[in-house]
């Protein structure tokens, strides 16, 4: 424990169980919808994942169905929003989502990019790589494998030892 300026101390527990409650991890949103779940405890950041499920899941005890019906009517979207990411959010904050979201568009990404010496021409070369996407499945003769961009040669060899997981991600 550390003293605080007042030289009192914060109770560790009553911390923790401070967050969980903050969270909605302390059953207090149990039977909720998930737009009432994403208002209080807040966004949930989903990055493609399985993770707005188990937020919603562990706060309100929902299933699949009734987060997709949710999503269906509505009352919940997953929109671009803060620092670039997608979060899901409900429906009274999509507007603030969305205006929170703006700053970061492909312009102020390619500026970034170039902050760090990237080229246009080496963004290009990338662009042409991820597009000439050819299925695994289609047997390649080697003059045609010697073409493929050094990024698409390595994730064609990678799939077929093994399938790599896929890296996770911080905030």
């Amino acid at each position: 424990m550390h003293p605080n300026p007042d030289n009192t101390f914060m109770d560790p527990e009553k911390l923790r169980a401070w967050w969980a409650a903050r969270q909605g991890l302390d059953g207090s949103l149990r039977e909720h919808s998930a737009e009432d779940v994403l208002s209080r405890a807040g966004w949930s950041r989903s990055v493609g994942g399985a993770g707005p499920y188990l937020t919603l899941f562990a706060r309100a005890g929902l299933g699949r169905v009734a987060i997709d019906d949710a999503v269906a009517q509505a009352k919940i979207h997953e929109l671009p929003a803060a620092r670039g990411c997608t979060y899901v959010v409900p429906e009274a904050d999509y507007a603030v989502a969305l205006m929170v979201g703006q700053q970061f568009s492909p312009e102020s990404e390619m500026r970034l990019a170039r902050k760090f010496g990237v080229t246009d021409k080496e963004i290009d070369k990338l662009r042409a790589a991820a597009r000439w996407n050819p299925p695994l499945s289609v047997p390649m003769k080697s003059a045609r494998l010697s073409a493929l961009p050094p990024a698409v040669w390595a994730r064609r060899q990678r799939r077929r030892v093994s399938p790599q997981p896929c890296p996770s991600h911080s905030a």
